[in-house]
């Protein structure tokens, strides 16, 4: 199995972290390697956000408490956001694949990962009002989902899922 294959597959959400940042070298290949996702029509509609600010992350946290009764960041050290602009031909596609390619990357890396759904539903908050004008002040993007990002808890990574059967079909 070559190497890419096996990061796929041993690729896992993580949901507890160490409180060690990530080295800023490898934070940055990660974000990197979300730039050469494929986009539709190469509009490369997404940008990327390393929210480094310790007030907005934790109001990020206090709003997904909010929304979710829990905080669905985590803990954990770094937060990243992906928009995407609201008039592209497939935003959301578009910003998933930025997430995806940077949760690869990441477990390539070492490092642990989890995208967090929920970052539309809080940006969309009545409190968020001063963090989407800081990340997006001409309201031109939608929130497609935020990324965590560190060092699993005493390096534990979850073990794989069973799949289901029917998962792959032929006609």
């Amino acid at each position: 199995m070559n190497d890419t294959i096996k990061t796929i597959i041993e690729r896992r959400s993580i949901r507890d972290y160490e409180q060690q940042l990530v080295n800023k070298d490898i934070l940055n290949e990660i974000l990197k390697a979300g730039t050469y996702a494929p986009s539709a029509r190469n509009s490369q509609s997404s940008i990327i956000i390393l929210v480094e600010d310790e007030i907005v992350k934790n109001k990020l946290k206090e709003l997904s408490v909010k929304l979710r009764g829990t905080d669905t960041f985590y803990n954990a050290p770094h937060i990243v956001l992906v928009l995407s602009k609201k008039d592209s031909f497939c935003p959301i596609q578009d910003g998933s694949l930025v997430l995806g390619n940077m949760m690869l990357a990441a477990k390539s890396l070492n490092v642990g990962s989890c995208w967090i759904n929920s970052l539309k539903d809080i940006l969309n908050m009545e409190e968020a009002v001063d963090i989407k004008e800081k990340i997006d002040p001409n309201n031109e993007y939608i929130g497609v989902g935020a990324l965590i990002l560190g060092y699993p808890k005493n390096n534990i990574w979850p073990s794989e899922k069973t799949k289901k059967e029917d998962y792959i079909r032929y006609i």
